[in-house]
């Protein structure tokens, strides 16, 4: 899974396990592994972060551990912003290239995802796409995306 990453990437990543790991033991708990991956530029919740940890089954993981954490978080976001273009494609039946906050907030909510409305609006706004906008713009989220898929 780590050949997904570029070395230079790797070695972001490594830098900021690095930073976290103030005991020097080559391991980290949840809460670091929390500020690790936000300063990596990846929100994560504390529910989400309990769910890697249990899925790991260990109360810390190593560098090599992070990684493939990292390569899975990754390949899941590229699958939640698949269906999140997607759902959108198909809820754009008059090809007018955006559709409503609020539609867009039902697809996710009520659709495949079924994301919390405070979870459309974090991923709303990690996209930049702030509460004072109300038409959601297919080709503007799909370069937003683009572009954050890119930054991993």
């Amino acid at each position: 899974m780590a050949e997904s990453f570029s070395q230079h990437q790797i070695d972001v990543f490594r830098d900021c396990f690095n930073l976290y790991d103030k005991n020097r033991d080559g391991k980290v708990e949840k809460e670091e592994l929390t500020k690790i991956m936000r300063a990596l530029g990846h929100p994560v919740t504390h529910i989400e972060i309990f769910e890697i940890m249990k899925a790991h089954g260990k109360a810390s993981v190593t560098f090599p551990e992070f990684v493939k954490m990292l390569a899975a978080q990754n390949a899941k976001h590229v699958n939640i912003e698949r269906e999140i273009l997607n759902a959108f494609a198909l809820q754009d039946r008059s090809r007018k290239g955006y559709i409503s906050r609020g539609e867009f907030e039902h697809l996710l909510v009520k659709g495949g995802e079924q994301m919390t409305k405070h979870e459309v609006q974090q991923l709303l706004s990690q996209y930049g796409f702030d509460k004072m906008i109300t038409q959601i713009n297919y080709q503007e989220l799909s370069q937003r995306i683009s572009a954050s898929s890119k930054a991993w």
